[in-house]
C-alpha cells in the first residue's frame, strides 16, 4: 500500500464529511451533533468503501449504488426535517459528488496523458494506478470546494417548498447520476471510446484510447452539470417567480379591502353628528335594547381614525393597520408622509412598496429582541422626483444577508425586496438598502415625470 495515497484519501475523506455535515447543518438548522454524527458517518464509509475495493473486486455500479443509498438513508434517519426535502438534500450532493468528481477526474487524466505523451516524444503512455489515485484525490478536492461554494444558492433553492416540488426536483437528478454511473461502469470493465487511427498501424494505442475515453466523460459529465444547472436553478426561479405573483395578487385583495374599510370609517366620521342625535334619542327613551345594537352597528362599520393623512385612502389604510402592529410590538412609529398632490404613481403600487417596506421592518424590529425598537417612514418630493424612506433597526451586519444576486434566502426571506425592486423598475426608479450602526436603511427614489409618461402609454 502506498502510504502517501492512503493519508491523502484519508484527509480528503475528512474534508468531506465535515463539508457535508456542516452543509446539512446550514440547511436544516440542526444541532452541532447531529451534523458532526454524519460527517463521522460519512468519512468511516467512504473509508470501508475505500479498503474494501483495495482488497477485494466490487462491480462498480452495486459499489456506487450502495453508496449512494447509504448517503441518502442516512441523511433521513439522522436529521429532523421533511423527509423529501432530506432525500432532496441528499441527491443534490450526491449529483455534485458525481459530476463534479467526474469532470475534475477526466480533466486531470487528459492533462497527465498529454504530458506524458509529450515528454516521451509521441509514445505509447497510460495512467498508472498511483496517478489514478492522485487524479481521484485532486477531483475530490473539488467535489469539496464545490460544495462550500454551493451552500448559499442550494439554500434558496431548498427551502421552503412544498413536497411535490422535492419530487420533481430529484427524479430527473436521480436519473441524471444514473446515467454517469452507467457510463463509469463501462469504463471500469474496459468498455473504452476506441481511437481509430487508420493505416498508421495506432488503432490499439493505449493512449489514444485512454485519451478520447476520458475525453468523451469530460464532455458528458460537463453537458450533464449544465443540464443539472440549470434545471434545479431554474425550476427555483420559477417558483419565486409563482411566489411573487402570488404574494402581489393577495396584496391587491389586502389593499382593496383596507380602502373600503378606510371608506367606511371617513362615511362614519362624517355622519358621526346625526349618530350621536340617534343615540341620545335612544338613551333618553331609555331604549337600551336598541341602544345596543345601534352601538354595534357602529363598531363594526369602522374603526378609530388614522393619525396620517396623505391624501390617498389606500395608504392611510395601510398605514393605520401597519401602525397599530406597530403599537401592538412595543415599536416606535414614526411617520412623516408628504405625497405630492395629484402623484402620478398609481396608488395600488404605492401600497406595494410601502407595505412590503413596513412589512420587513417591523419583522426585524422583532428578531432585534429587546430594547428600543423603531420604524421611522419619511415621504417627500425631491425635485423631479419621489423619496420613499424606511428606517429601522436590526441585527444585520451585512446587507447580502437579506437579498443576494437578486435571489430569495432561506424561508421565502427576500420575496418582499423582490416585489420591491420590481415595482421600482416598473418607474425606472431607484433602489438603496444599507445597514449600519445596527440601523436598516431602505430607500427608493421614483421619477415622477417618469411615472406620468408610463401612465400616458396604456
Amino acid at each position: 500500500m502506498n502510504w502517501f495515497i492512503f493519508i491523502l484519501v484519508t484527509v480528503c475523506y475528512g474534508l468531506y464529511g465535515r463539508e457535508v455535515g456542516l452543509f446539512f447543518k446550514k440547511q436544516l438548522g440542526c444541532a452541532g451533533k447531529e451534523a458532526e454524527i454524519f460527517a463521522v458517518f460519512c468519512f468511516l464509509g467512504c473509508m470501508v468503501e475505500y479498503s474494501v475495493v483495495e482488497k477485494w473486486y466490487v462491480p462498480f455500479i452495486i459499489r456506487a449504488l450502495v453508496e449512494h443509498l447509504l448517503f441518502a438513508g442516512a441523511a433521513v434517519l439522522m436529521f429532523k426535517a421533511g423527509t423529501e426535502k432530506k432525500i432532496t438534500m441528499a441527491v443534490m450532493l450526491v449529483t455534485v459528488r458525481v459530476l463534479v468528481g467526474n469532470f475534475s477526474s477526466s480533466f486531470l487524466s487528459c492533462l497527465i496523458l498529454l504530458i506524458k505523451n509529450a515528454w516521451n516524444a509521441g509514445g505509447n503512455v497510460y495512467i498508472s494506478q498511483t496517478e489514478g489515485e492522485l487524479a481521484g484525490c485532486f477531483s475530490f478536492g473539488v467535489v469539496i470546494w464545490a460544495i462550500h461554494c454551493l451552500g448559499r444558492p442550494f439554500g434558496a433553492v431548498l427551502d421552503n417548498k412544498i413536497r411535490k416540488w422535492y419530487l420533481l426536483l430529484t427524479l430527473p437528478l436521480v436519473l441524471l447520476v444514473l446515467l454517469v454511473d452507467i457510463v463509469n461502469y463501462g469504463a471500469s470493465i474496459g468498455i473504452l471510446v476506441v481511437a481509430g487511427m487508420g493505416s498508421s498501424g495506432e488503432y490499439w494505442k493505449e493512449f489514444y484510447n485512454e485519451l478520447f475515453s476520458h475525453t468523451a466523460i469530460g464532455i458528458l459529465t460537463a453537458l450533464s452539470m449544465c443540464a443539472a444547472g440549470f434545471y434545479v436553478f431554474g425550476m427555483n426561479r420559477i417558483y419565486v417567480e409563482q411566489r411573487k405573483k402570488e404574494q402581489y395578487r393577495s396584496q391587491a385583495a389586502f389593499y382593496k379591502m383596507l380602502e373600503e374599510q378606510y371608506g367606511q370609517l371617513e362615511r362614519l366620521r362624517h355622519d358621526m353628528k346625526n349618530h350621536i342625535i340617534g343615540l341620545r334619542g335612544l338613551w333618553e327613551s331609555r331604549e337600551w335594547e336598541k341602544l345596543g345594537a345601534y352601538l354595534e352597528q357602529m363598531m363594526e362599520a369602522g374603526m378609530p381614525a388614522s393619525e396620517e393623512n396623505t391624501g390617498s385612502g389606500a395608504v392611510d389604510a395601510l398605514l393605520y393597520q401597519k401602525h397599530r402592529q406597530a403599537k401592538e410590538r412595543q415599536i416606535t412609529w414614526e411617520c412623516d408622509m408628504q405625497i405630492p398632490g395629484k402623484c402620478p404613481i398609481d396608488e395600488f403600487d404605492l401600497c406595494v412598496l410601502l407595505g412590503n417596506m413596513l412589512d420587513n421592518a417591523l419583522a426585524a424590529c422583532e428578531k432585534a429582541g429587546s430594547g428600543d425598537k423603531f420604524v421611522s417612514i419619511h415621504a417627500g418630493q425631491v425635485k423631479k422626483c419621489l423619496l420613499l424612506e424606511v428606517r429601522n433597526n436590526t441585527v444585520l451586519k451585512d446587507i447580502k444577508d437579506i437579498c443576494p444576486a437578486g435571489r430569495p434566502l432561506t424561508g421565502g426571506r427576500g420575496i418582499g425586496l423582490l416585489n420591491i425592486r420590481d415595482t421600482v423598475g416598473k418607474y425606472d426608479g431607484a433602489m438603496h438598502v444599507e445597514a449600519e450602526d445596527g440601523v436598516f436603511t431602505i430607500s427608493l427614489l421614483l421619477p415622477l415625470n417618469a411615472a406620468y409618461d408610463m401612465k400616458q402609454t396604456f
